[in-house]
C-alpha cells in the first residue's frame, strides 16, 4: 500500500512539473492577447512583449502564496512553501528575464 501511495505522489509531482511550464505559457499568451485588446485601447499602454508578460504572471503567485500557508502542517510542506517555492519562483522568473 505504501509503495502506492508513493507512486501516485511522484506521478503527482511529475504531472505538476510538466504542466507549470505549459501553464505559464499558455497565460502569457492569452494575457498577451488581452493586453492586446483591451489596455492598449482603454490607457494606450502598448502592450509588453511575451517574457515579460510570464513574468508578470508569477507576481500574484509569489505575492499571494502566503495565504494559503496558514493550512500546512508538517515541516516538509512548511520548507516547501517557505524555501523552495519562493526559489522556485524566482528561478523561473530569472529564465523568464533572460528572453525579456
Amino acid at each position: 500500500m505504501n509503495t502506492d501511495n508513493q507512486t501516485r505522489a511522484e506521478m503527482k509531482i511529475g504531472l505538476l512539473l510538466l504542466m507549470l511550464p505549459v501553464s505559464i505559457v499558455l497565460r502569457a499568451w492569452v494575457l498577451t492577447l488581452l493586453w492586446g485588446w483591451f489596455l492598449k485601447p482603454a490607457i494606450g499602454v502598448d502592450h509588453p512583449s511575451f517574457a515579460v508578460c510570464c513574468g508578470l504572471l508569477l507576481l500574484p503567485e509569489f505575492l499571494l502564496s502566503g495565504l494559503a500557508q496558514t493550512k500546512l502542517k508538517t515541516i516538509p510542506d512548511v520548507i516547501s512553501a517557505d524555501i523552495i517555492s519562493p526559489l522556485f519562483i524566482l528561478l523561473i522568473g530569472w529564465i523568464i528575464h533572460q528572453f525579456a
